[in-house]
């Protein structure tokens, strides 16, 4: 869960590494034009203030962890918004004044109870990435679907025993993220995102390393870590676009030396696996351009 946290940090901050994230206000006042990043976290926190709509260049705002019931329409008037967190605002449903951020590309909804998705998301045209988790579940994802740029989802923490079927209809997706449930093995069907690049199964119930993705050619990180896999298949070898590999915390005890094979592999994460300190020693011998982290 750790290293998916900070993929989306990454992610969020690297719009633009340099720019300051404003946290007070008033502070950010004294510069309105200057702030793109605006922060704003705490349980006294029910409204937006409307000094904000005075950030024209506002690119991500944070609310994560506040008390936020309604989204103000002047928020659409930021042009450049195109990154919104409303983490942990125990949100019942996605406030009506999200559809008017017409330029909104990332929306970051984890740790909420909404229980359906309202078709007037599709609204958002622009929309690339959408973040759920929560014990809730979440009636018309389906429409999900029809969203023309779609191509991040999450999925987390739900309880899912497959991933659900409608994620093989979003042709377009290249990062999944389904930590955090109860799936225990992988639907053929995944062959179907022929354009995935990133597919996290963290924290599920994993009992054999999940051979459907090996036809997914143009993947480039797994995340297996935490289930129950036991043995990596020779065949690994077919995801030629591979860069990282973290099957951490899995009872595996050998990893087969077909994995050397993929040239593009970068990284291969052992920690917390059951493989001795030889074979380890034998591994990173006879795959030196691969940084194993082990213990």
């Amino acid at each position: 869960m750790y290293k998916i946290l900070v993929i989306i940090i990454l992610f969020i901050t690297s719009l633009n590494s340099n720019a300051q994230t404003y946290t007070d206000i008033e502070q950010a006042l004294k510069t309105p034009l200057k702030v793109r990043h605006f922060k704003m976290e705490g349980e006294d926190i029910t409204k937006i203030p409307k000094q904000i709509q005075k950030f024209k260049n506002l690119e991500t705002l944070d609310l994560k962890n506040c008390r936020i019931t309604k989204i103000p329409k002047f928020l659409a008037s930021l042009k450049n918004l195109t990154v919104l967190n409303l983490s942990n605002n125990k949100l019942s449903e996605i406030p009506i004044g999200v559809f008017n951020i017409s330029q909104l590309k990332t929306l970051i909804l984890y740790e909420n109870n909404i229980n359906s998705i309202p078709n007037e998301i599709l609204l958002l045209e622009n929309l690339e990435d959408i973040h759920l988790s929560g014990s809730v579940k979440i009636e018309n994802l389906k429409v999900l679907t029809k969203l023309p740029n779609l191509d991040g989802l999450s999925l987390n923490d739900f309880g899912y025993k497959e991933i659900p079927n409608f994620v093989y209809q979003i042709k377009n997706l290249k990062y999944l993220y389904m930590w955090g449930n109860e799936i225990g093995e992988v639907s053929d069907s995944i062959h179907m995102l022929t354009e995935l690049v990133f597919l996290d199964l963290v924290e599920n119930k994993l009992l054999s390393f999940p051979t459907a993705v090996l036809d997914l050619k143009n993947l480039s990180i797994l995340l297996l870590s935490s289930n129950m896999i036991s043995d990596i298949p020779k065949e690994i070898m077919k995801l030629s676009s591979l860069t990282q590999l973290y099957i951490d915390n899995n009872p595996i005890t050998s990893i087969p030396m077909e994995l050397g094979k993929i040239n593009t592999l970068e990284i291969c994460d052992l920690t917390k696996t059951d493989i001795s300190e030889d074979n380890y020693e034998e591994i990173r011998e006879q795959m030196p351009n691969i940084f194993f982290q082990w213990e």
